[in-house]
């Protein structure tokens, strides 16, 4: 399910099966090269069916994998976040193979198409637009109808979609490189350095410094 939107569950008592919650910081920090963060739906859950038929080998295949998470989680040992990352990697991958060519059609109201085409354009140029009129312009629609099928879709708007997309990249560069926060809000296209610490510290609760610091004395 992508992030935001609303579900139920009803299940039966004999139902047996897995749930697993994560959040789409835990990808972003554990990739140094944002673009082949676009390998495997991340950011575009809507490419993911939401139900798949498998096989009994199918099954016993992705039960490893599950096992494999469980096993992780519940041990706590030395590097078993990034042994879970890479777990959860493969399952991702494996349940868009799975999907075949329902991956392509799931979901196929307007407002998950349109949403699906914002989404494309935002991975692509969230580093330079910011404005949500560009990217309606760019999808020739209006700023409401792109606001509507978001909200429809995703259960956001779409100026808090580009800023979450913004502030994740932000973090991911405060982790994975030395540059100072002046050098990264160049590269995110904010013209000044103090408006862009002022906009993270509004989405995260503190400054670039702070955050890079905590990231820091979490790694000692």
């Amino acid at each position: 399910m992508a992030p935001g939107q609303i579900h139920d569950f009803a299940l039966s008592e004999d139902t047996v099966g897995h749930a697993i919650s994560f959040s789409s910081e835990f990808f972003a920090f554990k990739v140094q090269n944002r673009h082949s963060q676009t390998e495997i739906p991340v950011y575009d859950f809507e490419r993911i069916p939401n139900t798949v038929y498998m096989s009994d080998a199918q099954a016993q295949d992705l039960h490893h994998v599950l096992d494999g998470i469980d096993a992780e989680y519940q041990g706590e040992e030395a590097g078993y976040e990034d042994v879970i990352w890479s777990y959860l990697r493969i399952l991702l991958i494996k349940s868009v193979r799975l999907g075949g060519d329902a991956v392509t059609d799931v979901n196929s109201s307007r407002s998950v198409l349109l949403s699906r085409r914002f989404k494309s354009l935002l991975e692509k140029h969230f580093t330079t637009v910011h404005d949500v009129a560009r990217y309606a312009c760019l999808l020739n629609v209006t700023e409401r109808a792109l606001n509507d099928a978001t909200r429809q879709a995703l259960g956001s708007t779409a100026a808090k979609l580009i800023r979450e997309r913004v502030m994740l990249e932000a973090k991911r560069l405060l982790l994975h490189s030395e540059v100072n926060v002046a050098e990264i809000a160049t590269q995110l296209a904010f013209d000044d350095p103090a408006y862009f610490s002022r906009c993270f510290r509004k989405h995260t609760g503190r400054s670039p410094i702070d955050f890079r610091r905590s990231l820091e004395k979490l790694s000692i």
